[in-house]
């Protein structure tokens, strides 16, 4: 038999065994897809999927109201009573401190500093006492 022969013939043994594997694997993967086991794991998992979705949606909802409610009360204790307060005292400190550092200098430009004068002449280098 030459191999033209083989291929024109479109009943083979061959290609029957390899048509019948092709129906035979399909007809056990619908078997197998449509098996109450296979739905009943489908379920259980589609159930668990459902609560961790659940329970995460809860926890991320409680986590921003707990996140607004301390934003509002530092929000609240700024305005109030805190923030103004502490705001007038810096600027107080600040203020006092630059009245001092104004005087200072005023002092300063008033009575400058007498030029000190070495005892020593430039040449002669200071002796330690002994």
């Amino acid at each position: 038999m030459s191999t033209e022969q083989n291929s024109s013939n479109s009943n083979s043994p061959l290609e029957r065994e390899i048509r019948q594997l092709g129906e035979n694997i399909a007809t056990l993967l619908r078997t197998m897809w449509d098996c109450e086991e296979r739905k009943s794991l489908e379920r259980e998992l589609v159930s668990v999927l459902e609560n961790v979705n659940r329970t995460i949606t809860q926890a991320t909802e409680q986590l921003q109201a707990r996140r607004d409610r301390v934003v509002n009360t530092i929000n609240e204790v700024w305005r109030t009573a805190h923030g103004p307060q502490i705001v007038r005292e810096i600027e107080l400190g600040l203020a006092d401190t630059l009245h001092k550092l104004n005087e200072a200098l005023r002092a300063r430009a008033q009575n400058p500093p007498a030029q000190e004068t070495s005892p020593h002449p430039a040449d002669e280098p200071p002796t330690k006492p002994e």
